[in-house]
């Protein structure tokens, strides 16, 4: 077993639990660097909040809709119908932007949504390169400028490993369960201008196996090109699914890399080490480095442990936890 193995065991034994049984194994063939990347899942694990939602206030209609859009990569299109119903749940109209990887399934998807009401919808075709991450920040690059916010969502299965089905269901109920669910993650860009992007908090089978594994190598030239210095021996969270909502801002520098489609390998069923992965570990990376923060949010009942789940019963209480528990991975951010 190497380091990078560890976040497939943890995944495959589940949990903290899991992570104590695999020390002992894991630090006899890693030694102190075993011991030291364990201890780092832990800690960052021990200020891991996030904020419950839906709130448990009335919301105030916004004075304006909110100038949004889906960017929704739709590479296993039967998942249409289950990706509709949760765009439904965006309760302002919003233009939904699709890719796909062929011509048939374009056809299909823009069947499905022929008689949509809640804003337009445009489907383009993208190759089977960079997972969903290539199409979103290649095929759609010209949309960012056209939006304040952007939801990145894609049609993800995860049928690899048996422990890890129903994380992308688990992704779209946190980010697109309810009306309620989404008038409560802009209720936070609305009060909070700093935040640039809120994600899920983490499928509890990954939550304690998240880590660089085989990307490292990949990710530190392409956060040297954002002016980001990142370390293996620190702290690292991301949206693990790469799923979320932010301010468009918030992913420019991201999105001025200029990436192309070639960049990014041809698909052969990677698990791990592809640009796209490394890309999905530079996500907070790349917010903080546009001057803004993050903050994750959970859905109660989707979860086993709610200890550091924060409810939301009042302004003050969002508030309160925006002093007390936003994280960054970086000591400064560029406006700081």
């Amino acid at each position: 077993m190497t380091l990078r193995d560890l976040p497939r065991r943890l995944v495959e034994r589940r949990g903290v639990a899991a992570a104590v049984l695999n020390v002992a194994g894991f630090v006899r063939l890693e030694g102190i660097s075993g011991v030291q990347q364990v201890i780092r899942y832990i800690r960052a694990a021990a200020r891991d909040y996030s904020l419950s939602i839906p709130f448990g206030y009335e919301i105030a209609a916004p004075a304006a809709q909110p100038s949004a859009c889906v960017l929704c990569h739709l590479y296993h299109d039967e998942l249409t119908p289950v990706l509709g119903g949760y765009f439904r749940n965006i309760p302002f109209p919003c233009p939904i932007f699709i890719s796909t990887d062929t011509p048939a399934k374009k056809a299909a998807i823009e069947q499905w949504f022929s008689d949509w009401k809640n804003g337009s919808v445009e489907v383009r075709l993208a190759p089977n390169r960079g997972r969903d991450i290539a199409p979103k920040l290649v095929a759609f690059a010209d949309v960012y400028g056209r939006f304040d916010y952007v939801l990145h969502i894609h049609s993800k299965r995860s049928i690899h490993i048996a422990q890890l089905h129903g994380w992308g269901e688990f992704l779209f109920k946190n980010l697109l369960g309810s009306g309620d669910t989404v008038r409560s993650i802009f209720e936070i860009f609305r009060r909070f201008p700093n935040i640039g992007l809120v994600s899920s908090q983490h499928f509890e089978p990954v939550r304690f196996g998240l880590g660089w594994g085989a990307n490292f190598a990949l990710a530190e030239p392409l956060a040297a090109r954002m002016g980001i210095s990142i370390r293996r021996d620190r702290a690292l969270d991301f949206p693990s699914g790469s799923m979320f909502w932010a301010r468009t801002d918030a992913l420019k520098p991201l999105l001025d890399l200029a990436l192309t489609t070639d960049d990014f390998p041809p698909e052969l069923g990677q698990l791990d080490g592809t640009l796209a992965h490394a890309i999905e570990r530079l996500y907070y990376f790349a917010c903080e480095r546009a001057g803004f923060d993050w903050v994750k949010v959970a859905r109660c009942d989707l979860f086993n442990s709610t200890r550091r789940i924060t409810p939301i019963d009042s302004p003050d209480s969002i508030d309160t936890f925006m002093r007390r528990r936003l994280v960054r991975l970086t000591k400064s951010r560029r406006d700081a």
